[in-house]
């Protein structure tokens, strides 16, 4: 996908893609990949989530985000929305998932930035693993009822 190696898994619902990129510049790659998927299926029987991590949220907690939401600051967030507009492809939703990590106390630049690239503590991981899954699964869920509905509507 989007001509660099990446990892994919398919399933009967989703093609979970994982950018190969740093997230902070991942829009022009999911927006190639996007394109080709696109190219291969009707437009129309697709839909686009983006799974980020987010500051503001608490450790842990998953939410749905509609797709025109800020970035709040989320760069990650920024260059995919800069790459991909929701225009070029009116008759596909898309979303985004976030999954909280927190916020240091501190605030400045560094301590944020160093927070969010260094290594999850273990304790941390395994809630991650254990929890997380089943929460965006069930964000997924709530997704598609929504647009179900919208479709019906």
């Amino acid at each position: 996908m989007g001509r660099q190696a990446c990892l994919v898994s398919h399933g009967p619902k989703y093609t979970l893609v994982q950018s190969p990129t740093l997230m902070n510049v991942s829009g022009p790659f999911v927006a190639k990949a996007w394109r080709e998927m696109v190219k291969q299926h009707n437009a129309s029987s697709l839909s686009l989530v983006i799974v980020h991590d987010e500051l503001e949220k608490a450790f842990g907690e998953v939410k749905l985000l509609p797709w025109d939401r800020s970035p709040r600051g989320h760069n990650g967030v920024k260059s995919v929305k800069n790459a991909l507009s929701q225009k070029q492809y009116p008759d596909s939703p898309l979303a985004r998932i976030a999954i909280g990590i927190g916020r240091p106390d501190e605030r400045d630049a560094a301590t944020v930035s160093r927070y969010v690239l260094d290594q999850i503590p273990s304790a941390q991981r395994q809630t991650l693993e254990k929890q997380v899954p089943w929460d965006v699964s069930q964000r997924l869920m709530e997704l598609e009822d929504q647009w179900k509905a919208a479709l019906q509507s």
